[in-house]
């Protein structure tokens, strides 16, 4: 914090001080949130870095003008606008961190910046306006070729053939072919449960549900498109005791 701190941020680190305090027998004695909760270890560090950055941010150039005089000026429309903004470009970043100075802020900080401001003008009794922080797309990288693909296919035939197939052998080797013919990536596939797929006459198909959030993949509640290609049901080599396999 800066020696000169402004009555908005002297004000605000009160506020923190009181549901998060630094000493340890205090913290055992904290008061709830307004929305009823407890502060947690993880969230109380998030407040005083918020708080942090609004320090820095108090008396920047961007900022409206005399916006420290008091919370509510600090955390109107326009001044949260404008933190935001600079903050995620990394302007208000501690001087200390000088390996990260300027560099922007991930979509994952920016959210936690948004949720700590909302929760310090809960505190002061300041309704706090905030943009909507969107999950960046990332550039992923592509699946596995096909030359990959069938070595790994052919590497199951052998499994199949040098030992004999019981059932759990055969259960587990249609999973494995079912994640391969699918090329979902490792994130997407932890998300799948059985209930996301559906068995009919031309093998197994895969549902991916659409999230409501723009700029988000992965599933909700709204519309379901199918984003596997069908798995075809494919006879076991060695022979198996339901007579089919992947």
């Amino acid at each position: 914090m800066s020696e000169r701190q402004s009555a908005a941020i002297r004000r605000l680190e009160a506020l923190v001080e009181r549901v998060a305090p630094r000493d340890e027998a205090a913290w055992e004695r904290r008061p709830p949130l307004r929305r009823g909760r407890l502060v947690s270890g993880s969230r109380a560090k998030q407040l005083r870095a918020t708080l942090a950055q609004l320090d820095r941010a108090v008396g920047h150039e961007g900022m409206p003008d005399r916006c420290g005089r008091s919370v509510k000026a600090l955390l109107a429309p326009e001044a949260v606008d404008a933190f935001l903004e600079l903050a995620a470009e990394g302007v208000f970043r501690s001087p200390d961190l000088k390996a990260a100075a300027g560099r922007a802020l991930p979509w994952s900080t920016i959210a936690t910046l948004r949720d700590c401001l909302v929760i310090l003008g809960e505190e002061a009794g300041v309704a706090v306006v905030v943009p909507r922080v969107y999950r960046q797309r990332l550039d992923l990288a592509p699946v596995a070729g096909q030359e990959q693909l069938a070595a790994v296919y052919g590497r199951l035939l052998l499994s199949m053939r040098d030992e004999p197939v019981d059932a759990l052998m055969a259960r587990s080797l249609a999973c494995a072919g079912l994640v391969l013919d699918a090329r979902m990536r490792s994130g997407d596939l932890a998300s799948r449960r059985v209930e996301h797929l559906h068995l009919d006459d031309e093998g197994v198909r895969g549902w991916r549900r659409r999230g409501r959030r723009r700029g988000r993949r992965g599933i909700g509640r709204s519309r379901g498109r199918r984003c596997c290609r069908p798995v075809r049901r494919r006879r076991c080599v060695g022979g198996c005791a339901s007579g089919t396999g992947w």
